[in-house]
């Protein structure tokens, strides 16, 4: 229950006022004029207020005291009570913030109902202020990933879209690349950050819904509409609208949204009056839209009309150097920073080479599900959940990559395998390359900075690596032996490059 304050000069309606309340279950303040109810309105801070209009000739009335209230509680609800009722007393109390207005003599059950709603919004509204902040503040503090020069390139013009006047915006991509992040990004970085951000999933709409989630009803619009209620494209007013799998649309429902976005109005469904619209549309599709014109799926006027800029996001296997710094990001999230999890380089070379059909909701996914069913305090290859042997090689992949296991293991003990067949690697590439270290990281598929960390981490000189050839065998067995003794340099944190 609430904690109300009462301001009025009449003792016994305050009385009768406060009794109908607390037997009701609130709590409850009492205060015969202005000047006393703003000093009890501090020390209770209460849940609502319900002043009168006229506190007597000798008192400032009620309209100053809520400008008064006003200065000290922006969001607390004030609810005026007048028996001299007239539409310039409630014009002018609403214009000074007033959240309801009520005339005498009061029914009591009108008031309670009245007080609940009216106390139900204010918290509504803080509530939403509260997640709108928290929704900014961990866009903020979470890292964008963009060690690629495609995502930095993604980035860049996504800011630019972000500070310019762009009404509609299309994203293209796989299911899972990020193209929500995007879409938030963009909000967040714009002059609408503060305005509400709002997302329709087109692909869970059933088609005969679409046009009354999207533009709202009058009640009495349609059979079953029993209330008046907004569309989302309202309820976004001032912010950002985003149409999730817009390629999922019917035709039909293509037309009234074409229609829209042109007009920049909308008028609900059964209704009369037209509301003109301020918002930013964000378009996103995992289909190839063009394909789509071609085959009538998709209107072309609505493609052209949302591809005013196009952003289209390049899939997790395009952007190796991503995964790494992402899947940190990821166990970070999932365990929190009091319980990290680190990522062995064994795994570092897995999560590398694996082709992510699902990008990167698939490795967040894995993620998760790793460190809450198994709670690693590093990461080894029999924590992952994939099978790397079932992903067939391109011809390019298979000419580049193609290594004789038995050439690689060739004297080696079985726990020494692993460090021979990478040693042997490594070095082939540097010799493949006459020595150039960018050539031999692309020959092998790793970023610069990746590959210079394997080269420090197996001792391997790119002045010399034919000596380290012939020395394999020596090398493992020497890393090896460390680790059995608790001795190796092998890092317990992530690999960052």
């Amino acid at each position: 229950m609430a904690r109300v304050l009462l301001i009025d000069d009449d003792p016994l309606f305050l009385q009768a006022l406060r009794r109908g309340l607390e037997l009701s279950g609130h709590e409850t303040a009492m205060a015969s004029n202005g000047s006393e109810g703003l000093e009890n309105l501090v020390e209770l801070l209460p849940d609502a207020v319900l002043l009168d209009l006229y506190l007597g000739q000798e008192e400032p009335n009620g309209l100053d005291i809520l400008g008064k209230i006003r200065d000290l509680f922006p969001d607390l609800p004030v609810i005026i009570m007048t028996g001299y009722g007239t539409v310039e007393n409630a014009v002018a109390a609403m214009k000074r913030g007033a959240s309801e207005y009520v005339q005498k003599p009061l029914n009591i059950d009108e008031v309670l109902l009245l007080l609940d709603r009216t106390i139900e919004i204010a918290q509504l509204r803080q509530e939403v202020d509260y997640l709108r902040i928290y929704q900014a503040e961990r866009l903020e503090r979470r890292p964008l990933i963009m060690e690629s020069e495609a995502m930095r390139g993604v980035i860049e013009v996504a800011n630019q879209v972000a500070e310019s006047d762009v009404n509609t915006v299309l994203l293209c991509g796989e299911s899972g690349v990020g193209k929500d992040v995007i879409a938030r990004f963009i909000h967040s970085r714009s002059g609408r950050r503060e305005r509400p951000y709002v997302v329709v999933n087109c692909g869970a709409l059933p088609a005969d819904l679409v046009d009354i989630e999207l533009f709202g009803c009058e009640q009495g619009g349609f059979p079953g509409a029993l209330e008046s209620r907004p569309g989302k494209f309202e309820m976004a007013s001032g912010g950002t609208l985003l149409l999730d799998e817009i390629g999922a649309m019917s035709p039909e429902n293509q037309v009234k949204l074409l229609r829209v976005l042109e007009d920049r109005r909308i008028c609900r469904i059964g209704g009369r009056r037209e509301v003109d619209l301020n918002v930013r549309v964000i378009a996103t599709t995992n289909r190839d839209l063009e394909r789509a014109v071609a085959q009538g799926v998709m209107r072309r006027d609505l493609f052209y009309r949302l591809n005013q800029v196009c952003i289209t996001l390049p899939p997790l296997r395009e952007r190796p150097e991503d995964i790494l710094p992402l899947a940190e990001v990821f166990l970070e999230e999932v365990g929190g920073i009091n319980r990290p999890t680190s990522i062995g380089p064994e795994v570092a070379d897995m999560l590398t080479a694996y082709q992510w059909p699902g990008n990167a909701r698939e490795l967040r996914n894995m993620m998760e599900r790793i460190v809450l069913l198994e709670e690693p305090d590093c990461l080894y290859p029999h924590h992952l959940h994939f099978n790397l042997n079932a992903q067939a090689p391109t011809e390019g992949e298979k000419c580049q990559r193609r290594v004789k296991i038995g050439d690689l293991v060739d004297g080696l003990r079985p726990g020494e395998v692993f460090d021979g067949m990478m040693t042997q690697l490594l070095v082939e590439a540097m010799e493949r390359s006459g020595g150039n270290q960018a050539e031999a990281s692309r020959w092998l598929g790793l970023s610069r900075s990746r590959m210079t960390y394997r080269m420090r981490y197996y001792g391997i000189d790119a002045r010399n690596s034919q000596e380290h050839c012939e020395d394999s065998e020596e090398r493992g067995t020497s890393l090896s032996e460390k680790r059995e003794m608790g001795r190796g340099d092998e890092p317990g944190g992530i690999e960052h490059g």
